[in-house]
């Protein structure tokens, strides 16, 4: 390979990982608070006026959770890969033996992937009023509290 070879390989490499590790660290988050707020945006959440309690699909928001977590592992599955490939040619090898051993390291790859991102989202806390709110969403719905209802049926039908 000559010098410029190698410089438009190694740039076009460096793109590669670059963009995979922009979307890691600045789309594919796995913080709570923005976790939430991609929930609020496309999942209704209801807040009960006399308890203050939050209703919405709980099933929902793990698998919210669940998919920030496979998209990040499988950005960085990608940018890992391209760097290994650098050091990575098969040559005149066994293409079949090359074959199998793709297939099953993709197999245990994505069961441990699966299994891990299981356990980490297992125990996946209900949504607070508190972080609803340091998302910067609102609820969809709230049920007006009886009290409030009481309040209006007194001014409108006053007891005198």
């Amino acid at each position: 390979m000559s010098g410029m070879s190698i410089i438009l390989y190694a740039l076009s490499i460096s793109l590669q990982v670059a963009g995979a590790l922009l979307l890691i660290i600045f789309s594919l988050s796995t913080k709570r608070r923005d976790i939430i707020r991609s929930f609020a945006k496309s999942h209704i959440i209801a807040r009960d006026g006399n308890t203050k309690l939050l209703s919405y699909n709980h099933e929902a928001f793990v698998e919210t959770y669940r998919i920030a977590y496979f998209s990040k592992v499988s950005v960085a599955f990608i940018a890992v890969g391209y760097l290994i490939g650098v050091f990575g040619d098969i040559g005149t090898g066994n293409r079949l033996l090359a074959t199998v051993s793709i297939i099953a390291l993709t197999a245990v790859l994505i069961a441990i992937t699966v299994l891990l991102v299981n356990k980490l989202v297992r125990n996946v806390s209900k949504i607070t009023n508190e972080e609803l709110k340091a998302a910067g969403a609102e609820p969809d719905m709230e049920s007006i509290s009886k009290d409030e209802v009481d309040a209006l049926f007194d001014e409108e039908f006053p007891i005198d």
